[in-house]
């Protein structure tokens, strides 16, 4: 059926989750209505803080930047309470579990370094520091292998220059 998507709004609207889950249609409709005046309420600042950017009301662009992060993590607090506040303690839970799936997915072996990935998952210190080690062991031979197939790429198209007259 595809990938999910990586933020629990969009994972709520997949049709796999909802039965995973088992939400029920006043859920998914209060879910909606929630998020929608949620979105609205950050579309209406943000074309605000775009406005007074435009305007030159902003002492600069990272200024801009800055209120920009905030507005967004505000929208996240957001969608957090709304999450709590529809969905039960276990489908809380297992929404938590198909989000950090879904971000694995999308950024692969980037989210297991994540405080949320090690939390969800309650890794130890221990643990925290051998999947480190294990990231860094990969992409060391990741790093390798792109260096040998670009060699080996390199003299493919050397070679059929060579022989190609």
């Amino acid at each position: 059926m595809g990938e999910l998507p990586i933020y629990p709004e969009s994972i709520l609207e997949h049709p796999r989750v909802g039965v995973d889950l088992q939400l029920v249609d006043s859920q998914r409709d209060e879910f909606r209505e929630l998020t929608k005046l949620a979105n609205e309420k950050f579309q209406g600042r943000n074309k605000e803080l775009s406005i007074k950017y435009s305007k030159g009301l902003f002492d600069s662009p990272q200024a801009y930047m800055k209120e920009l992060s905030k507005l967004e993590e505000t929208k996240r607090k957001d969608i957090k309470e709304i999450v709590e506040t529809v969905l039960l303690p276990f489908q809380r839970d297992r929404l938590q579990q198909l989000t950090v799936q879904a971000r694995l997915q999308a950024s692969g072996s980037v989210a297991l370094s994540s405080a949320e990935f090690a939390n969800t998952f309650n890794l130890t210190d221990n643990q925290k520091k051998r999947l480190a080690e294990k990231q860094q062991e990969m992409e060391r031979g990741l790093r390798t292998e792109i260096r040998e197939l670009r060699k080996k790429r390199q003299q493919e198209v050397v070679e059929s220059v060579l022989t190609t007259k």
